[in-house]
């Protein structure tokens, strides 16, 4: 039985409503001074939304990278043809694909041959250590290098990001959902 696949815009639409849902997940984490998990769900809010608008632009045939990067507006600054999204991001709210910068670089770097460290990509937070047979989960410390200000900072910018989408792009402006308030 053939397998059949979404259309780019019923993927695109999942991307932001998942984009979101994160968002409203940052929130409630912020709330209750849950400050790195906010920061992390915030950082795929962000990410889950560029990638929405990059799939309704069609990036599937010329962004290789599309489900591979964990930072697209980093990636589609350098790219020849996506460039021109951040571009309209800029134009209309300035400094903002900066700020969705500043936020990707907490995403992990991959890892190098040799390393015993694996680092998990969706939970930058908890990594794995191997050695030999055994693992271990490592969940280092975030709350001592992140605080309230960080995870304001990191959830606004995302807000702020999935409120312009619909707007810069039309055929997104029916996805326009209520979003969890400023904090």
């Amino acid at each position: 039985m053939p397998v059949e696949y979404p259309s780019s815009g019923d993927l695109s639409k999942a991307f932001y409503m998942e984009a979101i849902r994160h968002l409203e997940d940052a929130a409630v984490l912020l709330d209750n001074l849950r400050y790195a998990a906010s920061i992390t769900s915030s950082m795929k809010a962000a990410e889950l939304a560029v990638k929405a608008a990059a799939i309704k632009a069609n990036a599937f045939g010329f962004w290789s990278d599309l489900f591979k990067k964990h930072n697209p507006v980093t990636a589609m600054d350098s790219h020849t043809i996506l460039k021109g999204l951040v571009d309209e991001i800029n134009g209309s709210v300035p400094l903002l694909s900066g700020r969705i910068k500043e936020m990707e670089k907490l995403e992990p770097k991959e890892m190098k041959a040799g390393q015993s460290e694996e680092i998990n990509t969706e939970y930058p937070f908890l990594r794995a250590q191997t050695g030999g047979r055994r693992r271990a989960a490592i969940i280092e410390s975030p709350q001592a290098y992140f605080g309230e200000t960080d995870a304001i900072t990191h959830y606004s910018s995302a807000r702020d990001l999935i409120d312009l989408l619909p707007r810069l792009r039309r055929s997104m402006s029916s996805w326009r959902s209520p979003l969890p308030g400023p904090r």
